[in-house]
This record gives C-alpha cells, structure tokens and sequence, in this order.
C-alpha cells in the first residue's frame, strides 16, 4: 500500500516534537484476524509564522505607570502550533504615545519572547500596543493591538482618623485605583485648604494590588484639615 499527502496540523507544545504514526489493517473475511499495526516515528516541527498571540503581561487592559510593562508575545504557525522552530525579531510599536525606556526589538526562543523593560510616555487617552516581525513587520498580533489605558479614579478606603499634632493620625488612609489592576504606582498625599499645615510622615507610597496604605502620616498643626 503506497499512501501519498499524509500530514501532521499539530505539533506537540513540549519537546521532543515528535508523533507516532501507526498502520494497522482491517478484519479481512479471508483472514481469521486482522494483521498486526505497524509504526514509525515522525518528528514535525512547526510551519512559518504567520501571526503573534498575546501571551500575557500584567493584566490587559494594561496601564500606565513609571514601571516598566511586561508583554509576553507567542508566535504561532497557519496550524495555531507555537513556532518553536524559528528565532525572527519581534518589534513593539506604541500608537498614541511613544516608548521612552527598553528594548523595542526582542528575538524569539522557542516561539515565545517577553518584553520586560518598557517605559511608556504617559497620554491623556489610551493608547495601542502592537508587535509585529517578518519582512517589513508584515505579520501582527492576531487579536489586534493591546489597549493600554490611563490609571483610573482614586478612592479612600479608609477615611484618616483625627489625632494631636506632631503625632501619627489615629486611622491611617488606603487610597485604592479604581477600573484597573494597578501594581506599582506612587499615590502622594497633601494638605489643602487651611489652616495651611505641613503633612509629614511617608507622603509617597506605591500601590500594592491597586492600594495604597499610608502608615505615619501626622500633621504638625492643630485645626481640620482636608488630606
């Protein structure tokens, strides 16, 4: 038996990228059992690239912040099989803004390649992620672009409790980012209004999981005031 245009679509996502491919006969009405199978073992690697996947980041919708983004990106074959077998460079472009910081180009391992050092330009809108690679950047992500959006509204969890002068207030604030997964961002706190007192204690304090907790902030001045 001569088998012609035998082909494999999928191939395994860890190595070794190979296949069994077996051969068996039917039951014949002249034979009292049908014959024994027959093997061999096939290695298949994965076919071009022919487009990018998202492979994850610090959530998506992403955000801006002075940290650097992580972007994880997988390249994928016509098959959907992850392209282990070729090493093109993958370039990061940024619409509605511009990247200040990192790498812009990054070479794929293994079919996959992560971006962990990009510094976006803060925008008054969102802004469009995108990577591509091949000749003239022709292949892209094949979900379109990642929007990275601006950091959300601002909440009090806890409103700050009173307290004397000179010494930390008796309920210390937890200012939370609202609409987004934040990790990273500095929430700075102040004094407004009168009477005109100086805040002290850690004024600055990086969210962590989208809140901030302040832990000695104190007021040098006696009266209300609005923080």
């Amino acid at each position: 038996a001569s088998f012609s245009g035998l082909g494999v679509q999928r191939t395994p996502e860890e190595a070794p990228r190979s296949w069994m491919l077996a051969f068996a006969s039917d039951a014949s009405p002249l034979l009292s059992a049908p014959l024994e199978g027959a093997s061999l073992e096939v290695r298949v690697d994965s076919g071009p690239i022919v487009s990018l996947a998202f492979a994850g980041g610090l959530g998506r919708p992403e955000w801006f912040e002075t940290t650097p983004r992580r972007f994880a990106v997988r390249a994928r074959d016509e098959f959907g099989n992850t392209a282990f077998s070729y090493t093109d460079t993958v370039r990061a472009r940024a619409e509605g803004a511009s990247f200040t910081a990192g790498a812009e180009e990054r070479v794929l391992v293994g079919g996959e390649t992560l971006f962990d050092d990009l510094l976006l330009s803060s925008p008054a809108s969102s802004v469009d992620v995108s990577f591509c690679t091949g000749l003239a950047c022709t292949v892209s992500l094949e979900t379109g672009p990642i929007t990275v959006l601006p950091i959300g509204a601002l909440i009090l969890g806890t409103q700050p409790g009173d307290g004397f002068a000179g010494e930390p207030l008796a309920v210390q604030p937890v200012a939370s980012i609202v609409g987004t997964d934040i990790f990273g961002v500095f929430v700075e706190a102040w004094v407004v209004g009168r009477p005109a007192g100086t805040l002290l204690g850690t004024t600055d304090v990086l969210t962590q999981g989208g809140a901030a907790a302040f832990t000695d902030l104190r007021l040098d001045l006696a009266g209300e005031h609005t923080i």
